[in-house]
């Protein structure tokens, strides 16, 4: 069975990752902000997708802290929803799971070019995308 919500199409819009050469070890200081933002398709556009940008930045939570990669990413999705599913309900379906695709693949983008880099892979931490239904534009989403 398949979801109420579809991918249709996702594209990377910004790629940026830095590498410190210096920083030998990944330190406890690093910080994450997710920003999620969300357009409903309008009623002259019916049939439409729903488009989806999330932005994400990671490095250190501390301009002078060394850490081993710091970051800006984003991606925008394009989704449609299934005709029955309730409309009430369609912000939130595509805010939460759509959201969670897109920062999958962010999560993949980060490690496959990390993988290739002098301080070896870096892994995303898992959100949870819940956030994304208590903030209507972002979320910060610190690491502890």
């Amino acid at each position: 069975m398949l979801s109420a919500i579809q991918i249709k199409q996702h594209v990377f819009t910004h790629v940026e990752i830095i590498c410190d050469p210096d920083c030998l070890k990944a330190p406890e200081n690093e910080s994450y902000e997710v920003t999620l933002t969300a357009t409903e398709p309008t009623q002259e556009a019916v049939g439409s997708p729903w488009k989806m940008n999330v932005d994400v930045r990671f490095g250190p939570s501390e301009k002078a802290k060394p850490v081993r990669y710091r970051g800006h990413l984003s991606v925008l999705g394009f989704f449609e929803v299934h005709p029955e599913f309730a409309e009430d309900k369609r912000l939130d379906l595509v805010r939460m799971n759509g959201g969670s695709l897109l920062l999958g693949a962010i999560r993949e983008m980060v490690l496959t070019i990390t993988s290739r880099s002098a301080r070896g892979p870096f892994e995303l931490p898992t959100f949870d995308a819940r956030m994304f239904l208590k903030q209507p534009e972002s979320s910060q989403a610190p690491r502890n």
